[in-house]
């Protein structure tokens, strides 16, 4: 497979944002119990039947009631796994939460880290992804991406991550790899192609950065804040400004991902 159609990989990880930066809640038997969690908001208001801000009163049927509450995912307790097939070798992180999402039948694996990083990955699948839940503002965009994948041929391991249009590639052959921009074939090679972090120097390469500059970059962006790129491609020039908050983790996660495969 054609390096540059294995970097279009990428692409698949966007059909799941919706549920990563969905909350997951675990549901409660108790009908007065209180929970923060806007999912679990959402499903008690449309029970009772208003909406705290708004004066009319919507009335709700029992039935749509049951709907709503039959769409929250439900928590998986560990003394469940074996009855449901889990296998502990099917988790990333031993103590990472199962949930059950009802509306698409699929268990999905999910972990909060001490900076409020969530860690979410669909039982089976290869794509992680790592929501800031400090960030009010994030959109569709605003989260880093682990993506894995196995040649049957050759046996090669190629696994993605990235964030914006910046993207590491890890190769069981070729070794590490990093673009500014995942859209190699535009990238114009007669221009130097530049990423920054912080206050360190910048940075630059023509096309790709390889090898040791690749870790080197790894290096400092696990301990840097921003990072800032410059790229080049036939249309133009394009810069791009990319929080750095949960980049560790993902690199973490890619390297236990990489064991596993």
């Amino acid at each position: 497979m054609p390096l540059f159609s294995r970097c279009f990989i990428l692409s698949i990880a966007y059909f799941s944002f919706q549920l990563t930066n969905a909350d997951l809640v675990e549901l409660d038997t108790n009908p007065n119990s209180v929970s923060a969690d806007r999912i679990d908001q959402l499903t008690r208001t449309l029970a009772e039947g208003s909406f705290g801000n708004v004066e009319e009163k919507v009335v709700v049927t029992a039935k749509e009631a049951e709907e709503a509450a039959e769409k929250v995912p439900m928590f998986i307790d560990p003394k469940e796994y074996k009855a449901l097939g889990i296998k502990s070798s099917y988790k990333i992180y031993g103590d990472s939460e199962i949930w059950y999402l009802p509306e698409s039948q699929e268990y999905a694996e999910q972990k909060y880290f001490s900076n409020n990083v969530k860690f979410f990955k669909l039982l089976g699948s290869d794509v992680a992804l790592f929501a800031d839940m400090d960030d009010e503002s994030a959109t569709d965009d605003d989260y880093w991406t682990v993506n894995c994948s196995k040649d049957r041929i050759t046996d090669e391991k190629i696994y993605l991550m990235g964030k914006y249009e910046m993207m590491f590639i890890r190769s069981s052959k070729t070794g590490w790899m990093f673009s500014v921009s995942k859209e190699l074939k535009q990238l114009n090679p007669t221009q130097y192609q530049y990423i920054r972090i912080d206050k360190a120097p910048a940075l630059r390469s023509r096309n790709f950065f390889k090898g040791q500059q690749t870790l080197n970059i790894i290096e400092q962006m696990k301990k840097g804040n921003t990072a800032y790129t410059r790229f080049y491609e036939w249309s133009g020039q394009y810069e791009e400004t990319i929080p750095l908050k949960g980049f560790s983790i993902a690199y973490n996660t890619l390297n236990i991902m990489y064991s596993k495969l």
